[in-house]
């Protein structure tokens, strides 16, 4: 039924209502992740999307069949290539364009030690306080409380934290 859903939604949708679609959420994806997690992620997805063509031509992976569908079925057409795709993606992932102005290697040093000092700031303050608010925590560190969801985010996928939910 999704897949009906996906597949009437595609089909009234241009070519560039997909490709900016696909954009804004494999931007929205990534956003969360390391470089080095975004190139492990990639590898392993490469693997599983280059994984199948039937013998009638016909794509057997689910995946490249929804990536097909996202680029307008181009693969009918026979110039619908995976892999280029795949690499306009890797290229896309180093710097975004809300930083690729002014972004430089050492800048990029330098935000990379001020995460890792935010990272230890936020482990003390967890190890600290029994329990503590969002905010409350956000206040003591002075930095907003998305910012602090993130940092919490980057601990728990370091596996340094472990997010769970309180009852009240």
């Amino acid at each position: 039924m999704k897949e009906k859903f996906m597949e009437n939604m595609m089909d009234k949708m241009s070519f560039g209502e997909k490709k900016e679609m696909m954009n804004d959420m494999m931007e929205k994806f990534f956003a969360g992740m390391t470089e080095d997690e975004k190139k492990e992620l990639m590898k392993e997805m490469m693997g599983k999307m280059m994984g199948g063509g039937g013998a009638d031509g016909k794509m057997a992976n689910p995946m490249m069949a929804m990536m097909g569908m996202m680029m307008g079925n181009k693969h009918k057409k026979g110039d619908f290539n995976p892999m280029d795709m795949c690499k306009k993606m890797m290229a896309g992932m180093g710097p975004n364009r809300n930083t690729e102005s002014f972004t430089t290697p050492e800048i990029q040093i330098l935000f990379e030690e001020w995460a890792r000092q935010m990272d230890s700031e936020v482990l003390g303050l967890i190890e600290s306080a029994k329990e503590m608010k969002i905010d409350d925590m956000a206040a003591q560190l002075k930095i907003s409380r998305d910012s602090l969801i993130l940092f919490l985010n980057r601990l728990a996928r370091q596996g340094k934290i472990d997010l769970k939910p309180t009852a009240k």
